[in-house]
């Protein structure tokens, strides 16, 4: 694969799908859309912008200071309809609504907000301007039902397929994986990779997690010691 655009159409239009929903049946390909929202006009333009379910490269990435790749273990279900400003991201997807106005509201509107702080940490710790110098993935693009973890077999086998092209695309300096509690070990296989590779790798609390200490000061602290060797 030589663009954006290769390794989205390819992930779009994955082979492996009928396979993983046989060795993982929580796996969850029809809600993932992942053609409907990977192929629709604007969704990749190389070095550009990427984004969709398969993940996020700011427009910005490959000029950032430090180019970082954010990596968690499989999308959200994005059926919690509860914040406001998710009823309308799932109002702007099936309106079809262009990737660039969705990424400026997003930019301008959604990211702002008070409770987007230990988001907003990703970028401050990195000494980034905002999340358009960023890039974001999962290790499993398909969700799974009730947002199980996908087992090895399936882990293994985006790792090889979409993880690792993509790395090689977008080159980061450094992969930092966002774990929820009790998620670090679903990891370990990427970060065997990505080291046989020679890639700096981390792996931090997910901004999502909750409890005692998780806030946005955490997570700053935890992004600064995962870029201190570099």
């Amino acid at each position: 694969m030589t663009s954006l655009d290769d390794w989205l159409q390819h992930a779009a239009r994955c082979d492996h799908l009928r396979q993983c929903r046989a060795d993982d049946t929580n796996i969850d390909t029809e809600l993932a859309k992942l053609n409907d929202w990977a192929v629709r006009d604007g969704l990749a333009t190389d070095c550009q912008g990427l984004g969709s379910y398969a993940g996020l490269v700011g427009p910005t990435y490959r000029f950032a200071r430090r180019r970082i790749l954010y990596v968690a273990v499989n999308p959200g279900q994005y059926s919690d309809r509860k914040w406001p400003s998710q009823r309308e991201r799932l109002e702007r997807y099936a309106a079809n609504e262009k990737a660039e106005r969705i990424f400026e509201w997003e930019a301008n509107v959604v990211w702002p907000e008070g409770r987007n702080r230990k988001w907003k940490a990703l970028v401050r710790a990195a000494g980034l301007n905002d999340w358009r110098d960023l890039a974001f993935t999962n290790i499993v693009l398909c969700p799974t039902r009730h947002d199980t973890p996908p087992n090895h077999v399936v882990r293994q086998r985006c790792i090889e397929s979409h993880l690792i092209p993509l790395v090689d695309l977008v080159k980061p300096h450094i992969v930092i994986f966002m774990s929820m509690s009790n998620q670090e070990h679903v990891f370990d296989s990427a970060r065997g990779a990505l080291t046989t590779r020679g890639l700096s790798n981390a792996t931090i609390d997910h901004p999502s997690r909750r409890g005692e200490g998780q806030n946005a000061e955490h997570v700053f602290r935890q992004v600064q010691a995962a870029l201190r060797p570099l």
